[in-house]
């Protein structure tokens, strides 16, 4: 296969949209597409696979501060709450509420000794971490 131009009107295809849904779900899909495009237009590089560029496009965004969907703060403290009192680790900066639960339920599944952690929260409240 031959390499290309960015084909004229190259959009997320609903493949391309579940693959970020999954892989890089705190990641603003829709505006990053937008600077993915306008980047390879204004540079004119040809690729292979420009759905493979525009993969590793989306799983570089977080690295490079794109376009990232604002945490839901709420949620997460809510689940932060419930979770870190079963003995689970806080919610990493990057994470959506969908991912940390998502992470919760994988290490409930490994059958992890639950922690007393009301020592740390303790602490943590009053120095407020």
């Amino acid at each position: 296969m031959g390499k290309t131009s960015l084909p004229t009107g190259f959009g997320i295809t609903e493949g391309m949209r579940a693959w970020a849904e999954q892989k890089v779900p705190q990641v603003d899909i829709d505006k990053e597409h937008e600077a993915f495009v306008d980047y390879w237009l204004g540079h004119g590089t040809k690729m292979a696979d420009w759905c493979a560029t525009w993969r590793s496009w989306m799983r570089r965004c977080p690295q490079f501060k794109g376009a990232m969907r604002p945490p839901d703060d709420a949620e997460i403290t809510r689940l932060m709450a419930l979770y870190t009192k079963a003995g689970f680790r806080r919610a990493f900066r990057h994470e959506t509420s969908t991912t940390y639960t998502d992470a919760f339920r994988e290490w409930q599944r490994r059958d992890a000794p639950v922690r007393d952690m009301s020592n740390i929260l303790n602490m943590a409240r009053g120095k407020r971490i």
